[in-house]
C-alpha cells in the first residue's frame, strides 16, 4: 500500500501541474483585467502611472509563459529614459536611486544634445540625494562615473558584510539602492543575529518601508516581518538587480506571470489580494477554518444519514416506508438551496415565526473570543440553519447511490448462498453486503473532497459567513488573480486527495481489492 501511495502521489504533482496551468490561461484568457476592474463603476479612477505600477506589482507587464527579452533595473532605467525623453520631470530618478546610476550614466553618454540635458537633470537630482557619493563641484559626468566605482558590486558586498559592527549602516544606506540585492540577501538568510537586524534597519532607511527586526520580537513577528520582506523582494527585486547573461537565459522562463505564480505555489506564498493588498495566506487561513467546520459537519450528517436510509430503502423496496422515503429525498433533491435557507430564515430566525436560531455569522455579539462550553453551545447554535441547507441535498444523493449498491449486492449468489445457510438477515446485510455496497459512496466521497474547501457561496452569502465561498466570490468580481488562483490550487490538490483517500478505502472496505500489485 506504501507504494502504492508514493505512486499515486508521484503522478498527483504532473496532474496539479496541469491544472495550474490549464487553469491559469483560462483566467488570463477571459476579458479584462484586474486593475482595470478596479476603476470603474464607483472605484476611484487611477491614472496611468497608478496603472502601470499596479499592473508591474502583480507581474502583468510580464509575458504569459514565455519572455523573449527578459531584463532587471535595466528595463526601469530604459522607462525612465524614455519619460525624460518625453518631458516628464526626472524626479523619478531619485525613486529609482542609484541602482538606475549606472544605466543613466550609459544613456547619458549614447543620447543627443537636447535628451542629454534632461537626464543630466536627473543625475544631478540623484547627487543631490547622495551627497556622500561625490562632491557637487565636479561636473555631471566625472561624478556619475566616480559614484558608479564607489556603488559596484565588490564594494556593496564589503559593506554589507560590515552590517551588525559600528556604523555599517550609514556606510551602506549612504550607497543608495544599489546595496539594497546585498543588504536583501543578509536579511533573508536563516540566522537569527544582530547583522539581520541591521539590514532590516538598512533596508527599511533604503526602501522607507518600516520594517525593522529587533532582538527582543517573538519568533512569529520576527518571522512575519521576514514574511513581508521577502515578499516586498520578491515583487520588486527585478527594479534593482541588473541582469547578467545567466539571468537572462534563464530569466526567457522564469520573468513570467506564470513563472512568478507557479513558484508562488511551490512555496504556499500565494502572494497579495489585489483587492485589500493582504496575504492571500492570512485570508485563507481565516477563511478556510469556517468552511471547513461548515463542511465537515454538513458532510458527516449527510453520510450518517444518508447510507443508514440507503440501505433501509434497499432491504425494504416496495414497502410504503420505503415509497415514503424515496419521495421525500426527491423532494428535497428538488429544493433549492437558497429557497430552502429563507424558508428556514423565515420560520426559525425570528422573522415571521419562531426565533429559535441565528441567521448571521458563527457567534454572538461578544462571545467572539469565548471559550469553553460557552464558545462550542453558541457557534452549535448559529450552525443548525446553515449546516442544514448544506446537508440536505447531499444526503439524498448519498441515500440514492446506497440504495442502488445495496440492491445490486443483495442480489449477487453469494448473498442468496449465505441465505441458503441459513445466517440472520441482520448478519447477510452487515456482515457481507455493506462493504461491497459501499463502493459507490466511496467514490462519491472522494469526489466531494474539493467542496470541503471550496464552500457554498450561496449559503455563506445568506447567513454572512466569512467563509471560503463568500471569499472566492468577492475575488471574482474584482478579478483578484492572487486569491482565485490559490483557491484554484486547493481545490485541485484536494481533488487528487481525495481520490487517493478512495483508493485506500476500497482497500480497506473490500479485502478483494489489492492496492499496488497491478490489479483492483
Amino acid at each position: 500500500m506504501g507504494r502504492f501511495v508514493l505512486r499515486r502521489l508521484v503522478w498527483a504533482l504532473p496532474t496539479l501541474l496541469g491544472i495550474c496551468v490549464i487553469t491559469f490561461a483560462m483566467i488570463h484568457i477571459a476579458p479584462g483585467g484586474p486593475v482595470e476592474g478596479t476603476t470603474g463603476a464607483g472605484g476611484p479612477t487611477l491614472g496611468r502611472r497608478e496603472v502601470e505600477a499596479s499592473r508591474r506589482l502583480f507581474f502583468l507587464d510580464l509575458p504569459l509563459f514565455f519572455n523573449g527579452s527578459p531584463r532587471g533595473v535595466e528595463a526601469r532605467v530604459s522607462r525612465l529614459v524614455r519619460a525624460l525623453g518625453g518631458g516628464t520631470a526626472p524626479r523619478e530618478a531619485v525613486r529609482c536611486g542609484t541602482a538606475c546610476l549606472p544605466g543613466l550614466l550609459e544613456a547619458y553618454r549614447a543620447a543627443g544634445a537636447q535628451r542629454r540635458t534632461r537626464i543630466g537633470r536627473a543625475l544631478d537630482l540623484l547627487r543631490e540625494a547622495h551627497p556622500g557619493l561625490g562632491p557637487a563641484s565636479v561636473p555631471t559626468e566625472a561624478w556619475a562615473t566616480a559614484a558608479v566605482d564607489l556603488i559596484g558590486p565588490g564594494r556593496v558586498r564589503r559593506a554589507a558584510s560590515g552590517l551588525g559592527q559600528g556604523d555599517a549602516v550609514q556606510r551602506v544606506t549612504r550607497l543608495g539602492t544599489a546595496a539594497l540585492p546585498a543588504v536583501m540577501d543578509l536579511l533573508l538568510e536563516g540566522r537569527r543575529d544582530a547583522a539581520r537586524v541591521a539590514a532590516s534597519e538598512a533596508a527599511s532607511k533604503l526602501t522607507g518601508i518600516d520594517g525593522r527586526l529587533r532582538a527582543q520580537d517573538s519568533a512569529a513577528r520576527w518571522q512575519r516581518t521576514l514574511d513581508r520582506w521577502d515578499e516586498w523582494w520578491f515583487q520588486h527585486s527585478r527594479d534593482y538587480v541588473r541582469f547578467n547573461w545567466w539571468d537572462r537565459l534563464l530569466g526567457r522562463v522564469t520573468e513570467t506571470q506564470f513563472a512568478k505564480w507557479i513558484s508562488r505555489v511551490a512555496t504556499l506564498r500565494f502572494g497579495n489580494s489585489i483587492r485589500d493588498g493582504r496575504p492571500v495566506g492570512e485570508k485563507l487561513a481565516e477563511a478556510l477554518p469556517v468552511t471547513l467546520l461548515l463542511s465537515l459537519v454538513s458532510m458527516a450528517l449527510a453520510y450518517l444519514i444518508g447510507v443508514p436510509l440507503g440501505i433501509h430503502s434497499a432491504v425494504r423496496q416496495g414497502r410504503p416506508t420505503e415509497r415514503v422515503t424515496t419521495v421525500a429525498l426527491f423532494v428535497l433533491y428538488s429544493l433549492p438551496s437558497f429557497w430552502v435557507a429563507m424558508v428556514l430564515i423565515l420560520l426559525f430566525g425570528g422573522v415571521g415565526h419562531w426565533d429559535w436560531f441565528p441567521i448571521y455569522g458563527l457567534s454572538s455579539e461578544g462571545l467572539e473570543q469565548a471559550g469553553g462550553w460557552t464558545w462550542l453551545v453558541d457557534r452549535l447554535h448559529h450552525l443548525v440553519l446553515p449546516v442544514a441547507c448544506l446537508t440536505y441535498g447531499s444526503l439524498a444523493v448519498i441515500s440514492r447511490y446506497q440504495r442502488s449498491a445495496m440492491l445490486e449486492v443483495i442480489r449477487q449468489d453469494y448473498i442468496r448462498t449465505a441465505r441458503a445457510r441459513g445466517l440472520s438477515e441482520r448478519s447477510i446485510i452487515f456482515r457481507h453486503a455493506l462493504r461491497n455496497s459501499l463502493l459507490p459512496v466511496i467514490t462519491l466521497m472522494g469526489l466531494q473532497f474539493p467542496y470541503l474547501i471550496s464552500g457554498s457561496v450561496i449559503i455563506e452569502r445568506i447567513f454572512n459567513i466569512p467563509g471560503m465561498g463568500m471569499m472566492t466570490f468577492d475575488a471574482f468580481l474584482v478579478r483578484d488573480y492572487p486569491v482565485i488562483m490559490a483557491v484554484s490550487v486547493l481545490t485541485a490538490a484536494m481533488t487528487l486527495v481525495g481520490l487517493i483517500l478512495a483508493d485506500l478505502c476500497y482497500a480497506l472496505v473490500d479485502p478483494r481489492i489489492r492496492l499496488g500489485e497491478g490489479r483492483t
